[in-house]
């Protein structure tokens, strides 16, 4: 399960982790992708621009010139190449594209630690406790038995399932989320300002009253209300509510398959060597018993 101790990610650990998560995987995935063509257009044109110059021309300096030349634009190669590879090819490659640049950008905000105050707190809320049960559905998908090498490839293609499903509903909430942001109607900066200028005009009770309500209220008051709020909600629910299922029902067949894997575990090595210690005991006990009943047997 996603967790985070930073202060900007106080009021929504989850959702917080959960677009961690989604923009480092995809910059990682892409990025990579692109360095390794990047790095390879320029180690291969540069040089190859200079020896074939220089020896076509037989000149050291005509190679040199060439590899300067190469040099940049193999860069700008790098640089169509690497818009090409953002490039949506599909409608639902846009889609996602566009779920991931929102994931981005309230990862931005959140990190400002403003992303409560600029989206409607009944969205935000949701979409915490969405990233929770999508956390749940993430952390059982990577449990052993979703991940041993003998699970049966009907469970798998059922885990891949459920993975993307997850994945899917996330970015669909993400984008029914962005519409529902804007300013704040009230202002908790404001607030504290108009107690301070109360406070220098000798308004003491008006002052220190206004000061402890901005101090102490509760955040959803200083956050953006949005008329789109309540269909999006209404709408959101429905996805969040589902997630939930999902990740009841993937955490219930681990656990049922850890109870059934429990009641076949076999007793291991360590309890066969302790058998075999305390018969060595017991042998030795005998041997002595025997040993001493023979002395007194004697001596009589």
């Amino acid at each position: 399960m996603f967790t985070d101790r930073s202060r900007s990610s106080k009021r929504f650990p989850n959702l917080a982790g959960y677009l961690r998560k989604v923009v480092e995987r995809r910059l990682t995935r892409t990025q990579r992708l692109s360095n390794w063509i990047g790095v390879g257009l320029v180690a291969l044109l540069t040089p190859l621009a200079a020896l074939s110059f220089g020896v076509g021309f037989g000149s050291l300096g005509v190679g040199l010139l060439a590899a300067t030349l190469a040099f940049p634009l193999s860069l700008f190669a790098w640089y169509v190449i690497d818009k090409r590879l953002n490039r949506p090819k599909t409608a639902e490659h846009a889609r996602r594209m566009a779920a991931w640049r929102g994931a981005q950008s309230l990862l931005s905000i959140e990190q400002q630690r403003r992303l409560h105050k600029l989206m409607d707190p009944s969205i935000s809320q949701l979409l915490e406790a969405a990233a929770f049960h999508y956390a749940r559905i993430d952390a059982a998908t990577s449990s052993d038995f979703w991940n041993r090498e003998s699970l049966p490839a009907h469970w798998r293609s059922v885990r891949g399932q459920a993975q993307e499903a997850a994945d899917q509903a996330m970015e669909e909430l993400v984008m029914l989320a962005l519409p529902c942001m804007g300013e704040p109607q009230a202002d908790r900066g404001k607030a504290m300002k108009n107690a301070i200028e109360d406070l220098f005009e000798m308004d003491l009770v008006i002052a220190i009253g206004g000061i402890k309500d901005a101090a102490t209220a509760d955040w959803t008051r200083f956050a953006h209300r949005s008329p789109l709020a309540p269909r999006t909600f209404e709408v959101g629910r429905v996805i969040a509510e589902k997630l939930k299922r999902l990740a009841d029902e993937v955490e219930a067949k681990a656990s049922e398959a850890a109870v059934e894997s429990g009641s076949h575990i076999e007793v291991g090595t360590a309890a066969d060597s302790i058998d075999v210690v305390l018969s060595e005991i017991s042998a030795v006990k005998e041997a002595e018993d025997e040993l001493q009943q023979r002395v007194k047997e004697g001596g009589s």
